[in-house]
């Protein structure tokens, strides 16, 4: 008989089904040039390599530390209705031992202890309650969930929601958005949350355990579309590539990420407007939002469609504004020149990379999410689960947007559910 829950679905999963999940999810093409100068990339790139990691962990986790300080210093991005905290959930999936943990010590915990070292366990959470997060929100004013394995921290709270209903998705979206809470429990005073309060996830787990918090957080609140998923094609490091990589590094401080998250932190305690776009940066944040709008109502007259859901517009504006702050700190603090202030306007060029590198991640996040459905849908054991067409896409070296091929047909692959509950590739 078939079961009608979706986790024992996703749990009952051959292992070689994430394999090859992971497989053709980690390759869909991006490339770090993309993203920063030259000489940034090179410098990450060999920072990933000398701690066993990978560019594809460390960068999500230095651009979502930097999304953190820079709201809790009281930063936000102006957009074209209204300035938006900096708020961002991050987590990147890959194989064991491949580093994700490097990335979150070396990109995230390393610099904001050496920054805030008697602070830091005031801000930082890696196993929190439901109560035990809203009390610690409500009476520290900040929050940064980062863990290992985010996985456990998520399923915890998600469970507690669906089982008790005490709202945890509705809170982590409200977060989100900056939106002011309230809690009242029968032996407590009240718990609120005022606006704009800086909350940041930063975490990484394995393809499977991925599957079933993509499980819970996709029910329709809209929780899922507010995270960031990264699944980089992450190899471990050889021998020789670590040595080569700390050779090059070797002229360079080894505390220099956390000297750049100290100009940050410095530029910022005095900082008084908000990042802002430059004129043409609006103008492309204005034909973007106007197409995602023409799409909505287009499906809404239409009646046969379900209107797209997305957090693209919210994401793009903190993503470029992080992105703005690291590249502006590490090329001054790399230049010598760190008695200068960075800039509050963000230019076309970073936003177009961050509105890249943000379609990349949610590209790899709506392939999974449509897998998960695939495999979730209720059915008797021995039916098909319908095809689901995963596209290849091309990053050309010019920053232009993501085409899918147009041999779709070639690039299918079905899951199959019979007794052994084996995944067949169509390759």
């Amino acid at each position: 008989m078939a079961t009608k829950n979706p986790l024992t679905k996703i749990a009952r999963q051959h292992e070689v089904t994430w394999t090859q999940l992971q497989k053709r999810i980690s390759d869909v093409p991006y490339i770090f040039q993309q993203l920063f100068p030259d000489d940034m990339e090179t410098f990450l790139r060999h920072k990933a390599s000398s701690i066993n990691s990978s560019i594809g962990y460390i960068v999500p986790a230095l651009l979502s530390t930097t999304a953190f300080l820079s709201a809790k210093n009281g930063c936000r991005v102006a957009t074209a209705t209204h300035e938006q905290p900096m708020n961002i959930y991050t987590i990147f999936v890959g194989y064991p031992g491949t580093g994700k943990s490097s990335a979150i010590q070396h990109g995230c915990l390393g610099p904001l202890a050496s920054l805030l070292d008697n602070e830091l366990s005031s801000f930082i959470l890696d196993r929190p309650t439901s109560s035990g997060l809203v009390k610690h929100i409500s009476t520290k004013q900040s929050t940064f969930i980062v863990s290992p394995e985010i996985y456990d921290v998520l399923n915890k709270l998600l469970k507690n929601d669906e089982d008790n209903a005490s709202g945890d998705a509705m809170l982590l979206c409200k977060l989100f958005s900056g939106e002011a809470c309230s809690y009242t429990y029968s032996t407590e005073s009240n718990r609120d949350i005022p606006a704009n309060t800086p909350f940041a996830i930063l975490g990484c787990t394995q393809m499977p355990n991925a599957a079933k918090l993509i499980a819970r957080m996709d029910q329709g609140q809209g929780l899922i579309d507010r995270f960031l998923l990264a699944v980089p094609n992450a190899l471990c490091s050889t021998s020789d590539e670590v040595e080569n990589a700390r050779e090059h590094l070797s002229t360079e401080p080894e505390d220099f990420l956390n000297q750049v998250f100290h100009y940050i932190n410095e530029c910022q305690q005095n900082q008084q407007n908000a990042y802002e776009f430059h004129d043409e940066a609006k103008h492309f944040l204005k034909n973007k939002k106007d197409a995602f709008v023409t799409e909505v109502n287009e499906a809404i007259q239409d009646g046969s469609v379900i209107p797209p859901k997305s957090k693209h517009m919210d994401l793009v504006p903190r993503v470029a504004a992080a992105l703005h702050v690291f590249t502006a700190a590490f090329t001054n603090v790399s230049a010598g020149h760190d008695e200068d202030p960075i800039p509050t306007v963000i230019d076309l060029q970073t936003l177009q990379r961050a509105e890249k590198y943000v379609t990349y991640l949610e590209t790899q996040k709506n392939l999974i999410c449509q897998f998960i459905k695939s495999i979730a849908t209720p059915q008797e054991d021995n039916q098909r689960v319908p095809m689901l067409k995963l596209p290849f896409f091309s990053f050309p070296d010019q920053l232009s947007p993501i085409v899918p091929s147009a041999n779709l047909d070639r690039d299918l692959f079905v899951v199959q559910q019979n007794k052994n509950t084996t995944t067949r590739w169509n390759n």
